[in-house]
């Protein structure tokens, strides 16, 4: 359990990730597939060390549903506040 304040929290979630914790995808292309729309992504497991090192690691969790007629997965994450029980 964590002993931050609510402003704590949220200024330790919002905090910029560093350039390591960064991917980069092509996310459209023209039709010759000659040009290409590169955009940031923030890694996996930069997001699971955020969460860890905040909440802790028995204070978040992940929840998977399915999308696009099961073609794709939507993610959500979750962050428990024990005094509240939800």
């Amino acid at each position: 359990m964590w002993q931050k304040t609510p402003e704590e929290l949220r200024q330790a979630l919002v905090a910029p990730f560093s350039n390591g914790d960064i991917e980069w995808r092509v996310s459209a292309t023209s039709q010759d597939k000659s040009k290409g729309l590169a955009v940031p992504y923030v890694t996996n497991r930069a997001i699971q060390n955020r969460l860890d090192s905040t909440v802790g690691i028995d204070g978040w969790q992940n929840e998977f549903r399915p999308w696009k007629d099961g073609k794709a997965q939507l993610c959500g994450i979750s962050i428990y506040f024990h005094e509240q029980k939800q």
